[in-house]
């Protein structure tokens, strides 16, 4: 196999893999915080693939958790797209 197949495969999936254990963390950890879940997983689509709209979204947890709490959820997210 192609080593650069093994390794943007290889980048994805250790990113897949430490988003769920995060994911999971916070969900029994920090049940105030569940909304962030669904929000970290929404910008992956809405920064690559699919035409999301996701200015409202980022407005509404910003209002929501703050300014500081929003961008680093979707800091992530944003750099894997």
């Amino acid at each position: 196999m192609k080593r650069w197949i093994l390794k943007t495969y290889g980048f994805l999936f250790w990113w897949g893999l430490i988003s769920l254990l995060a994911a999971g963390g916070v969900w029994f950890f920090y049940p105030a915080y569940r909304e962030l879940i669904g929000y970290y997983f929404y910008m992956v689509p809405g920064n690559s693939f699919l035409a999301f709209p996701h200015e409202p979204v980022v407005i509404y947890i910003g209002k929501r958790f703050g300014v500081l709490i929003t961008i680093l959820v979707a800091l992530p997210p944003t750099v894997i797209a």
